[in-house]
């Protein structure tokens, strides 16, 4: 029963991190730009274990982006999410945090995390005129994460005890998206 939950779990990750691509690709395709990061949210408590996914509001850059998306954690905490699947394009994150200027490589990051752990997946993507081409992705067990992303998770480690309803206002006053999976 737990392996099979945990395989659940899993393939909800696949389906997740494949549809931040496709949306990725569809937003890059129309000149529309880049996605913010998002985090998706799944209690594996839960039937369906899918609970919503959290937008990170527009910020400046440096700390006014690093401190956007450390405080994405705080809702998953709340929730009591057992798994996260959090998706940003690499050079944005980057560039928002770093503004040095230099070439940095662009790619969808997607991390699955668990409550002990976390694996990256990879997908760089080159833009020309007219065209998006991805390179081959890559999936990498316990690798390096920027900052932020790790107050992110450190903070929905910790589980915080508060109201579910002030955490959304709070955030949503501040500018985050949120989106909460249909429950029947």
């Amino acid at each position: 029963m737990v392996q099979a939950r945990i395989a659940e779990i899993a393939g909800m990750q696949d389906r997740i991190a494949a549809s931040a691509v496709a949306g990725a690709d569809a937003l890059l395709r129309s000149g529309a730009g880049l996605p913010r990061p998002t985090i998706h949210m799944l209690c594996a408590g839960l039937e369906p274990p899918y609970v919503g996914y959290l937008t990170c509001r527009t910020s400046l850059a440096g700390r006014d982006s690093a401190s956007a998306v450390g405080l994405m954690g705080r809702l998953p905490a709340v929730v009591a999410a057992t798994h996260l699947v959090i998706v940003w394009e690499y050079a944005w994150l980057h560039t928002a945090l770093e503004p040095s200027g230099g070439r940095t490589p662009t790619g969808l990051v997607v991390v699955e995390a668990s409550m002990t752990d976390h694996a990256v997946r990879w997908h760089p993507f080159h833009i020309s005129p007219g065209r998006v081409e991805w390179g081959p992705a890559g999936r990498f067990s316990g690798a390096v994460l920027p900052l932020p992303v790790e107050d992110l998770l450190s903070m929905w480690r910790r589980s915080i005890d508060d109201e579910v309803e002030a955490t959304v206002e709070m955030l949503e006053r501040a500018g985050y998206l949120l989106r909460w999976a249909a429950r029947f």
